[in-house]
């Protein structure tokens, strides 16, 4: 039963795996996504494997040898493989959410590398990449803002975020351009996920301090 339960989800997705994994963690990732997909067909195998060798032990083995291995040994292993992939993981991602004690343990074993969740986050930008400087990317509150401006506002917001501990956020603003400025921002700067109502009242701060700025 579990077997077909996990296998449809590898033709009909999401993957059990991923459906798990989102019942933690509704963002996951393009990467976060293929590792889930992977980690069910692992358990598949082991269903395939555990099933097969119940089957030789019923037919072939003494039935002492059957329930023991049915009744203890195969629960062991299920143990073993869960804990396993979840040591793995905190390895792979070292990405921690901080509210078990699992979480805990795991942070001190792997540190989570600086810059956070090191498989989420896109590369910055390079210097010598993206359109011109003067290219117009935005209207907000009747300027156009240009592509200059705008890295510079997320660069002086990612610089804020990456002062702070690494944490989970929620981004909430009604100015669509301090909503992107605050989400490449919280991307850039490894602070967590999609991110903050602290991200959104920095990239407020930030746009009022520019505003102040040239007004004056």
């Amino acid at each position: 039963m579990l077997l077909l339960s996990f296998a449809r989800t590898l033709v009909v997705p999401p993957s059990m795996g991923e459906r798990l994994a989102r019942c933690r963690r509704p963002e996951l990732s393009a990467d976060d996504v293929a590792y889930c997909r992977q980690v069910t067909r692992v358990w598949c195998v082991f269903f395939v494997a555990n099933g097969a060798f119940s089957a030789w032990l019923a037919a072939r083995g003494a039935l002492e040898t059957w329930t023991v291995y049915n009744g203890l040994v195969s629960y062991v292993l299920v143990g073993l493989l869960f804990v396993g992939e979840m040591v793995y993981r905190a390895w792979h991602f070292r990405r921690f959410e901080g509210g078990d004690v699992t979480d805990v343990f795991l942070r001190k074993v792997f540190p989570p590398s600086q810059h956070g969740d090191r498989r989420f986050h896109p590369a910055p930008l390079p210097a010598d990449r993206g359109p011109p400087p003067g290219t117009p990317v935005a209207v907000d509150a009747g300027r156009t803002v240009h592509w200059t401006t705008f890295t510079a506002d997320v660069a002086r917001l990612s610089t804020v975020l990456d002062r702070r501990e690494p944490g989970r956020w929620l981004l909430y603003t009604e100015n669509t351009y301090a909503f992107a400025v605050a989400l490449m921002a919280v991307w850039q700067s490894g602070g967590g996920r999609a991110g903050a109502q602290r991200a959104s009242r920095d990239a407020g701060r930030a746009e009022r301090r520019d505003a102040r700025t040239r007004h004056g």
